[in-house]
């Protein structure tokens, strides 16, 4: 069957589910990745086909790639793209699986370390951070990726890092079509970045060993090469931390490793927060400021959360003049538009409401001792003696 052919029969199969095939972004050993327009919702979307000549009669890697949306399906977390949906293409060749992902609409790693000299340390560090952060999640979750590679990590314009691809990744937990397909003694994975259990045996390794391989990323990103037979002298003009903490990563025997993501994202010490060369396009923004003018106030002038900017490239907040954030003040993960992150928990900016009734603040009560004397509410309503406020709706009561 042609490729045209195929291409057609995929196209009118998933323009009945609402999804406009556009072209053919990728391959890989399972088969062909599409860029695809979901009319619904207005927005690009990846399709992954299971559709390799090669890997046609495989029965091993169509339960690798019928498991890896599964495992997805279990990690939620800002740094791992969604499933949005799987399915299966009726063909005249028989039916064609395929799974529909989010859309990374940014470069590899690779591309970070061609340019590594164009972008600060504490950047390329900051990367690592966000992937360990994912990371230290899908671990807690039993899952293991086993490739983790720079062509494997994505970034966004915005700084905002993808761990993507789990076609051999695995999970530990013993649900039904999540079990290991690897036999003992299988090879998967790129040997530059394979820990030294991996090569001997695919079947036995732990999160240990995705520590192992991301611990030779970032020793790529910041010498330009995975090797690894002098570490410290290659690392030479690094702070004596960072050299500690890729030598670790990239100890031989996993006992003596960073046995959990966590233990490695503290050696790396507290993130370093830097606008400048991180955001050269456009990225989430948040003025923490609760006197700016331009924050999200109600229509009786109440604090109802901040100033929020979608597409940013300031440092500083136009209407007041304060620090914009981009990064978690906790992880360095990308900030959002939600009060904690969703990453460590951090919290991302405050939301101030009257300790008395509940009620959100007018800017003469933000810094007021409303424990005490209330807010402008409750002493109104004290001054006219009114009833005490119902349950009915009441847009400056946050609940």
């Amino acid at each position: 069957m042609g490729i045209e052919k195929i291409t057609e029969e995929y196209a009118r199969h998933l323009i009945r589910q609402g999804f406009e095939l556009k072209e053919k972004i990728n391959s890989g050993l399972s088969g062909g990745v599409y860029l695809a327009y979901q009319k619904s919702l207005n927005r690009r979307v990846a399709i992954k086909f299971f559709d390799s000549a090669y890997a046609k009669n495989d029965q091993i890697l169509l339960k690798r790639f019928l498991r890896e949306p599964r495992i997805l399906a279990k990690l939620q977390h800002p740094g791992i793209p969604y499933v949005v949906t799987t399915g299966e293409v009726p063909t005249s060749g028989g039916s064609v699986p395929y799974t529909i992902l989010q859309y990374i609409a940014g470069e590899t790693f690779e591309s970070v370390i061609r340019n590594r000299n164009t972008i600060s340390t504490d950047i390329r560090v900051g990367y690592i951070r966000q992937i360990l952060g994912a990371l230290s999640l899908v671990h807690v979750e039993s899952v293991i990726h086993r490739d983790i590679k720079p062509a494997n990590i994505m970034v966004l314009g915005s700084g905002h890092c993808f761990l993507i691809d789990f076609s051999i990744g695995v999970s530990l937990d013993a649900e039904p079509g999540l079990t290991r397909a690897t036999k003992t003694g299988t090879h998967l994975g790129s040997v530059n970045y394979m820990s030294p259990e991996q090569k001997n045996n695919m079947a036995s390794v732990d999160g240990r060993s995705d520590i192992y391989s991301l611990g030779i990323v970032l020793l790529e990103m910041l010498t330009g090469s995975t090797d690894i037979s002098n570490i410290a002298a290659n690392l030479k003009g690094y702070p004596h931390s960072l050299r500690e903490a890729v030598v670790t990563a990239c100890k031989h025997d996993v006992k003596d490793r960073f046995q959990t993501a966590d233990d490695f994202l503290r050696a790396l010490g507290p993130p370093v927060f830097s606008v400048s060369g991180l955001h050269i396009r456009s990225g989430l923004s948040v003025c923490t400021n609760t006197k700016c003018p331009d924050a999200q106030w109600s229509s009786r002038g109440y604090y109802k959360g901040p100033k929020i900017i979608e597409e940013s490239v300031d440092s500083f907040c136009t209407s007041c003049g304060s620090k914009l954030y981009y990064q978690c003040p906790g992880c360095g993960a990308p900030i959002s538009d939600e009060p904690h992150c969703g990453h460590c928990g951090e919290k991302h900016f405050t939301i101030p409401i009257c300790e008395t009734c509940g009620s959100y603040l007018e800017v003469v009560d933000m810094e007021a001792d409303t424990k005490s004397l209330g807010c402008g509410k409750c002493r109104r309503r004290n001054a006219t003696k009114t009833a005490p406020v119902s349950n009915s709706f009441d847009d400056e009561i946050p609940f």
